[in-house]
């Protein structure tokens, strides 16, 4: 039998922030993901990989740092 624990978290207004501007991100970065996953299967009716996906993610960053 596995247990689970549950914490409570009581962040700042700083850390609200933080957390919104990552989430943004992240939203933003799984939404490109797919976009790229449907683009693919509509043109060649193949699938996008994950090791694909995983290995652009340095290009990712680096255009958005721009």
């Amino acid at each position: 039998m596995k247990k689970t624990y549950e914490y409570r978290a009581y962040p700042t207004t700083k850390q609200r922030k933080m957390f919104t501007v990552w989430l943004a991100l992240l939203r933003s970065l799984y939404n490109q993901a797919l976009a790229w996953r449907i683009e693919a299967y509509q043109a060649a009716g193949l699938t996008a990989k994950w090791t694909t996906q995983a290995n652009a993610l340095p290009d990712l960053k680096q255009e958005s740092m721009a």
